[in-house]
């Protein structure tokens, strides 16, 4: 029986921006990549709250621990649950993940996104990520739009009064903790993880921005690939 893989998305996406990486890792996984609450298809209003809930149901209902693999928001998702049913995760690849929360940054992204046309914070989104696919561009975009504000402004205010960076040292499961090496805003995060979880492994993408899966989706899937197989 293959390992199950949980891919849990950024904030304004769905799981169908893990396409890329899990069409070349359903070959020899059982991936699965769920709508967080507000997101996708999942019409529930989000919180990390209610996020963890939902991953926690998901990893009840596996026949065996799942790695779980969160980019940004997901990230956070991911340590949550890992928090919330240790015994139910074989391990972690975290990529982007934003533990240390710049709250004045936060709080203007919220301000920013209650008052920017939805087209316009999708074009901006997709200037700074820059997918490598067109499908993938046109999907995130979507996905955006369809997320909408409420939805986005509940995940800001959700990551700047989290307290899972005061609960680190608690995460048991072997972690990958991954960051573009242009991803500034979360370099200080990815480092405090990769010291404060107990033998994590970091690892800088090259030349690379915050959400690097949809830039390098061969990368993404080879370099998940790898992971698992350093639990061997």
């Amino acid at each position: 029986m293959p390992d199950p893989i949980v891919m849990l998305h950024p904030m304004g996406a769905s799981g169908r921006i893990w396409r890329g990486p899990a069409g070349e890792l359903r070959r020899d996984y059982q991936v699965m990549t769920p709508d967080l609450p507000g997101h996708g298809a999942n019409t529930a209003p989000f919180s990390i709250a209610r996020a963890t809930t939902e991953v926690v149901q998901i990893l009840r209902g596996l026949d065996r621990p799942a790695h779980l693999v969160g980019s940004s928001l997901g990230a956070t998702v991911a340590l949550e649950a890992a928090l919330a049913l240790p015994g139910r995760v074989q391990g972690l690849f975290l990529s982007g993940a934003m533990v240390i929360a710049p709250r004045t940054t936060l709080a203007a992204q919220r301000a920013i996104t209650a008052v920017i046309p939805l087209r316009l914070a999708a074009r901006f989104s997709l200037d700074m990520v820059d997918p490598a696919v067109d499908v993938d561009r046109d999907t995130f975009s979507d996905d955006i739009r369809r997320a909408g504000r409420r939805t986005q402004s509940r995940a800001l205010r959700d990551l700047a009064r989290s307290t899972v960076a005061d609960r680190i040292p608690g995460i048991m499961a072997p972690t990958w903790v991954c960051c573009g090496d242009r991803d500034r805003l979360n370099m200080a995060s990815a480092r405090l993880l990769a010291t404060r979880i107990p033998g994590a492994t970091m690892k800088l993408i090259h030349d690379a921005g915050h959400l690097w899966h949809l830039q390098r989706p061969r990368l993404c899937a080879d370099l998940i690939r790898e992971y698992i197989a350093s639990l061997s």
